[in-house]
């Protein structure tokens, strides 16, 4: 999934600043550490005993 933020200020002389910043590998990262967690707790026979 892909997250996309907008940060806009105004500096000292009135000028609008705005700077752009996408998200793509960190959410991607959490899902597949989810994912690998998942899989541990079935090699370890979780919920099986």
């Amino acid at each position: 999934m892909m997250g996309l933020s907008w940060v806009v200020a105004v500096d000292g002389k009135g000028r609008l600043l705005g700077a752009m910043a996408v998200g793509v590998a960190a959410e991607e990262e959490d899902e597949d550490e989810d994912e690998e967690e998942e899989d541990t707790r079935a090699d370890e026979g979780w919920g099986y005993n």
